[in-house]
């Protein structure tokens, strides 16, 4: 198991800025705290040799949605 790192930036990138302009030094720790059992519970598994050709492009439409006429 491993931390889901894209959840854990998103909480880091919300909460972090609350623990450095905190200036009680009990409260940054109780904060981080939280953070720290926050990124914890959102743990995903390793899968080892999980990789598959991807086939981006041959399933692409002609007209997607980035390229469509504008009027």
């Amino acid at each position: 198991m491993m931390v889901n790192r894209t959840l854990s930036i998103g909480i880091l990138k919300n909460d972090l800025i609350y623990i450095l302009l905190e200036t009680d030094r009990q409260k940054q720790d109780r904060l981080f705290q939280q953070i720290y059992e926050d990124i914890r519970k959102n743990l995903v598994p390793v899968r080892p040799d999980r990789h598959y050709h991807r086939t981006k492009g041959q399933l692409a439409g002609k007209y997607s949605n980035t390229h469509k006429r504008a009027y």
